[in-house]
């Protein structure tokens, strides 16, 4: 804080209090101030719309397996159990009977609970 302080002020006036409209004063609250931006809704993340399209549900079964998965945000570990599924040959059909009933084992970690089990 000192160095953005003596680095931002001329030498005479690093020392002295800030006054309200000072400069630094403006750039600290800029700085720390909190501001929400808004992620377009093409950046974001749906869960429904995932399980819908690329699973293979109804736009029904995926909002009610939607609420059993309120802390996904990627596609990313979905994706890979999905892949692991489909290279241990279980059909796509298959996997969307069993995120109808479960659709938590889409959270699975492949290399810590799918491979063992299978292996």
């Amino acid at each position: 804080m000192l160095r953005l302080r003596s680095h931002l002020l001329p030498a005479g006036r690093a020392a002295s209090p800030l006054p309200a409209a000072s400069s630094l004063h403006r750039l600290l609250l800029f700085l720390y101030s909190t501001s929400t931006t808004s992620t377009s809704p093409a950046a974001q993340f749906v869960v429904e719309d995932y399980l819908a399209t690329s699973c293979g549900l109804t736009p029904a079964q995926a909002r009610k397996a939607s609420r059993y998965l309120p802390s996904l945000k990627s596609n990313v570990n979905p994706d890979a159990v999905r892949a692991f599924l489909a290279g241990i040959g279980i059909s796509k059909a298959d996997v969307a009977t069993a995120l109808a009933r479960d659709p938590r084992f889409l959270c699975s970690n492949v290399d810590k609970t799918l491979t063992p089990r299978i292996a």
